[in-house]
């Protein structure tokens, strides 16, 4: 059985992203990757994300202000949900992660939201461990 090539539309990095389009697409197996998109800044190398991002929870009251620091801090899109759901996204398909992500604040964004703090943490790892082509770092202080 013959693979077609997936028409993606944008960059996806992420492994497990591209498996997922292949079959979504009704492919067994994604065998080639053709991008329909000029190439983004990012890609051209002109807004590459920073080293590394530094969260601070110390003094976030509501989730629209956690929401408010993700999409400054890294980077995403103006159409981002402020949601988990949309999180996700961002980080596995939309925007390139930095290597190093500092999240000050800890025990204050643990107390105050400790939902999101789990989600976020699992979301993080999951990030890490399916998206990431090289190590980066979650330094939760």
């Amino acid at each position: 059985m013959g693979h077609e090539a997936v028409r993606l539309e944008g960059t996806l990095t992420c492994p497990w992203c591209l498996a997922v389009a292949g079959r979504l697409a009704g492919q067994d197996a994604v065998a080639e990757y053709r991008y329909d998109t000029e190439p983004t800044a990012w890609e051209q190398g002109e807004h590459a994300m920073a080293v590394e991002v530094i969260l601070d929870f110390s003094d976030t009251a509501t989730d629209r202000q956690l929401h408010a620091q993700l999409k400054s801090k890294f980077g995403f899109p103006d159409y981002y949900g402020a949601n988990w759901d949309a999180f996700w996204d961002c980080i596995s398909v939309d925007v390139e992660m930095p290597d190093r992500i500092t999240i000050l604040g800890t025990e204050q964004f643990k107390g105050r939201f400790e939902r999101s703090y789990d989600i976020m943490r699992r979301l993080l790892r999951k990030y890490v461990a399916y998206c990431r082509p090289h190590k980066v770092v979650v330094d939760w202080r």
